[in-house]
């Protein structure tokens, strides 16, 4: 009953029309793009969640823009909170977002010791990765867990 009052009164605004029985009567053309559509933008995400890499070894994280309401602009990725003695390079910039996701791959490189520059500290840090388009900007994190060199992590059997 809500939904045919809004959409009653959409019509009486002249900001939609349509084949609705008890909004006046009259011959009226219903039109979905009027009512319903949101604001086109996008979505950012990144997986995995957390990553671990051993100091002077790289790791990667798949990040994918989503469009939605069918947003086209490409966007401008980027990553703040890396640890000293790090790099970072997305494989492509800018990125479009597509309906069905766009991926760039974001590849985090440390500093082992004895390398040129400080060695990366071992140690959790929480990534920022952002993108923006100059007006809306879309942020996640994930983590970053640098061990030091000669570190095993998993099982051994």
């Amino acid at each position: 009953m809500i939904r045919a009052r809004v959409i009653c009164g959409l019509i009486a605004a002249g900001l939609a029309t349509a084949m609705v029985p008890g909004c006046g009567g009259g011959s009226n053309t219903y039109n979905p793009a009027l009512i319903g559509a949101g604001t086109p933008t996008f979505q950012l995400a990144a997986s995995p969640a957390s990553r671990t890499v051993a100091q002077g070894q790289s790791t990667t994280y798949a990040v994918t823009l989503t469009a939605v309401n069918g947003y086209s602009t490409a966007v401008a990725p980027s990553v703040a909170g890396l640890p000293t003695g790090t790099a970072a390079i997305f494989d492509t910039t800018p990125v479009t977002p597509t309906s069905g996701g766009a991926l760039t791959t974001l590849t985090i490189t440390t500093t082992g010791a004895g390398g040129q520059g400080a060695a990366t500290p071992a140690g959790t840090s929480t990534l920022t990765i952002s993108a923006t388009d100059g007006s809306i900007t879309r942020n996640t994190t994930v983590s970053l867990v640098v061990t030091g060199p000669g570190s095993l992590t998993g099982t051994i059997q």
